[in-house]
């Protein structure tokens, strides 16, 4: 006499919702890290015209006080103030970058 078994399996997926989530943050986050990453390249050109700009102004600084110096004129003391001012311009912005 063969009797007849019936066995019931419920099975529950608590895994693939808690997978997408993770797999969403971590999209999420490869988008943060890609536009910080284009922010930092940015920043590092502009940091890199900026210090060209001050070895220019610097160099240029130093020959108007020579300038000045051999000639003690009140115009080209005023073009070394403006320069110097310029200079000063030019490290602050480097500063805050």
């Amino acid at each position: 006499m063969a009797r007849n078994i019936s066995i019931s399996v419920s099975v529950q997926d608590q895994y693939s919702q808690s997978i997408s989530s993770m797999r969403e943050k971590t999209v999420a986050f490869n988008k943060d890290i890609e536009e910080l990453t284009a922010k930092i390249k940015s920043l590092n050109k502009e940091k890199i015209s900026l210090n060209i700009d001050a070895v220019k102004a610097q160099q240029t600084l130093r020959d108007l006080q020579q300038q000045f110096k051999n000639t003690g004129n009140a115009a080209d003391q005023m073009v070394l103030q403006l320069a110097n001012a310029n200079y000063s311009n030019v490290n602050k912005q480097i500063e805050r970058i």
